[in-house]
């Protein structure tokens, strides 16, 4: 990924699923979900000392939109953007958004159904939404830069 183009990797949505930043179900800070499929995964509060974790993952889940994979907890990562909500689970994730909303020119890699680039919704693809869409990927950010300040 680089400027005005975007070359599709073949990345899957699961790639990303390493580490969550959530909202704590106890005091609505940001928490972390660290997972390693099939081993497990754990959610823990910084601020509150919530922790709790879940043992012999799948190694495929279902996937819900602006909630984390293994707890079914809010994404701390999201904003309002053209009558939808944007969301991210983490850097590394919202960096590939960015590079691919930014992109004017973007290349798929044969017909790859899984890949994210061919998974996400219409609206985020479409061009008309492309300055909105990054202006939430300014501000998701800016509550990145917040949740890992120490």
């Amino acid at each position: 990924m680089a400027g005005d183009r975007f070359r599709d990797d073949g990345v899957r949505i699961h790639e990303f699923a390493d580490r969550v930043l959530v909202r704590c179900p106890r005091c609505v800070e940001v928490a972390l979900v660290r997972a390693v499929p099939p081993e497990g995964a754990s959610v823990a509060c910084g601020s509150c000392g919530y922790s709790t974790q879940v043992e012999d993952l799948s190694p495929s889940f279902v996937l819900a939109e602006g909630v984390d994979p293994y707890f079914g907890l809010e994404v701390a990562l999201q904003t309002p953007v053209a009558s939808h909500t944007l969301w991210a689970w983490n850097d590394r994730h919202l960096a590939w958004l960015k590079g691919y909303v930014g992109a004017r020119l973007r290349e798929r890699r044969g017909h790859e159904n899984g890949a994210l680039a061919s998974r996400l919704p219409r609206w985020l693809k479409d061009a008309k939404n492309r300055d909105a869409i990054l202006e939430g990927i300014t501000r998701l950010e800016g509550l990145l830069a917040a949740a890992t300040r120490p």
